[in-house]
């Protein structure tokens, strides 16, 4: 199941919300902002309009065995090729959940395990600056964008599928019971 949404105070926060009322194998929120989107140690991601916001949450039979750091590195690679794959810029992992492109963060990825309902899910939290053309000042010096690398503005639509695609697909070759 899917949903796009304008505006979110986050994606993951929404996520958690939807699945005590729906039981589903995954679940993808998407938003075009976030009021309070959030990365490790709840430090704020700037979530305006041009970039992608996205959690997606996929149903668990147990957590045994299961490491948050070897998703989140898994994730990781999967946003680094995609980045590529769409604009050709090449990025650094900055271990275990940023991607860094010229120095400065341009996707970060949170996972997280929680139960709800009695069902377990692995919610996979993730930003990526992609048409941002503008940072706040106290931030720019840390945060960039495709566009800003680029001057060239990229679909998000596209994007998302492919991400959501891998994402699934590494679930079922690496199947976490």
């Amino acid at each position: 199941m899917e949903k796009h949404m304008t505006e979110v105070t986050s994606t993951s926060d929404v996520i958690k919300d939807l699945l005590k009322e729906i039981t589903t194998s995954y679940l993808l929120i998407t938003a075009d902002t976030q009021s309070k989107g959030r990365g490790t140690y709840n430090k704020y991601w700037y979530s305006e309009p041009g970039g992608l916001y996205f959690s997606l949450a996929y149903k668990l039979d147990s957590f045994k065995d299961i490491q948050i750091e070897n998703i989140t590195v898994r994730i990781a690679k999967i946003v680094k090729e995609i980045i590529y794959t769409e604009s050709q810029h090449k990025t650094e992992i900055e271990w275990p959940n940023d991607i860094i492109l010229n120095n400065k963060k341009c996707a970060g990825i949170l996972v997280e395990n929680c139960i709800i309902n009695k069902n377990k899910f692995q919610i996979i939290g993730i930003g990526i600056n992609i048409n941002q053309q503008t940072f706040p000042e106290e931030i720019k010096h840390a945060a960039t964008s495709l566009f800003i690398e680029s001057n060239k503005k990229y679909d998000i639509d596209i994007i998302k599928i492919k991400l959501k695609k891998e994402i699934l697909k590494m679930y079922a070759q690496y199947p976490i019971k």
